[in-house]
């Protein structure tokens, strides 16, 4: 029964990998685009090469 359980809980866990964190993701960046947050990273200055 205990090896079951750690089955279940496995295959659970598994999907959030794949599936609900890119969506996840995405829902957060409509949300900052909705709220027109400015943060989108670092600039980075080009010093030649």
């Amino acid at each position: 029964m205990r090896d079951i359980f750690k089955f279940f809980c496995a295959a659970i866990i598994e999907n959030f990998d794949y599936r609900q964190l890119p969506s996840f993701w995405r829902f957060l960046g409509n949300i900052g685009f909705l709220r027109r947050d400015k943060i989108r990273g670092e600039v980075i200055n080009r010093r030649g090469f």
